[in-house]
């Protein structure tokens, strides 16, 4: 596991400050779900392939889960980041180095990659 500093510094709500050198940038892969109190591996969860995020430093992302692939922009938020697309708004937590996701009920918690 690769940790993600904390912020420490205060930040506007939604940030667009040095994208090019945050540790948010690069390839992020989930790597386990959480619902109902039940963790389970994500390679067992998502039938279809991988749920990758890709975080690139011009502040767009690319979202690929289940065969399917979207695009989206992301910005750093005080706690995380922020995901907003045609198909995808959600924000994303520090996790102690890893970034938690939850949708509908669904906690997916993904790893940055080397």
């Amino acid at each position: 596991m690769h940790p993600v500093p904390r912020v420490r510094e205060e930040l506007p709500e939604e940030s667009a400050v040095r994208r090019g050198d945050n540790a948010y940038v690069g390839t992020w892969k989930a790597v386990k779900v959480v619902f109902r109190g039940e963790e389970s591996p994500a390679e067992e969860v998502f039938e279809n392939g991988d749920f990758i995020l890709v975080l690139n430093a011009d502040g767009t992302a690319e979202v690929s889960a289940e065969g399917e692939k979207s695009t989206a922009n992301w910005s750093e938020t005080q706690n995380g980041i922020k995901l907003k697309g045609d198909e995808i708004n959600v924000e994303a937590t520090n996790a102690d180095g890893l970034l938690e996701m939850e949708v509908i009920g669904v906690h997916m918690f993904f790893e940055k990659q080397a």
